[in-house]
């Protein structure tokens, strides 16, 4: 007889098997990835626009020459500092009554924006803290600061809100 090579059904079975638990477990795998991966571009999306918020309201208040809870002087530009949508704005108001907004961040994923005027007997402070949030994570993430007000030397009223009206000084 001759010597025949090939292969036998029961070798092509265990074969065929290998190769399925091999794909399960690397589909499995490519899942879990894409999830995490997902989850931690999501993270740094809140934590980034957070972030920006918060830098961007001590860069635009630290110098304020006017700043309040209720409303800007009149006859004067003054800015306005709210939560809109998930989204910090900056609405300005000039003199001849015309108004602009701006959006600051770029993702809706901010859910919480608060304002307190504080004063310490010598210097005013304007408080503040920003919540953020995505639907999918776990765990949200705060920020809260501190900024010495410069140019305001009369203490103010302690007030808190969720807008804050300021001017700032012509240079």
């Amino acid at each position: 007889m001759k010597d025949e090579h090939g292969f036998l059904l029961a070798e092509y079975t265990v074969a065929l098997a290998l190769l399925v638990i091999i794909l399960a477990v690397g589909i499995i795998f490519f899942f879990f990835s894409s999830r995490t991966y997902s989850e931690g571009e999501k993270k740094t999306t809140v934590q980034s626009n957070v972030r920006l918020a918060a830098n961007y309201i001590t860069k635009e208040i630290r110098h304020a020459d006017y700043i309040s809870t209720k409303a800007g002087p009149a006859g004067k530009t003054y800015y306005c500092l709210k939560l809109e949508g998930g989204a910090l704005q900056k609405e300005t108001y000039k003199e001849d009554g015309t108004t602009s907004t701006r959006t600051i961040t770029p993702e809706a994923c901010l859910e919480e924006l608060t304002f307190t005027i504080e004063n310490d007997g010598e210097k005013t402070f304007l408080s503040f803290n920003i919540k953020g949030s995505a639907e999918t994570l776990r765990k949200d993430y705060d920020i809260s600061s501190e900024v010495l007000l410069v140019n305001i030397k009369d203490p103010l009223n302690e007030e808190s809100s969720e807008i804050i009206y300021y001017t700032k000084p012509n240079i």
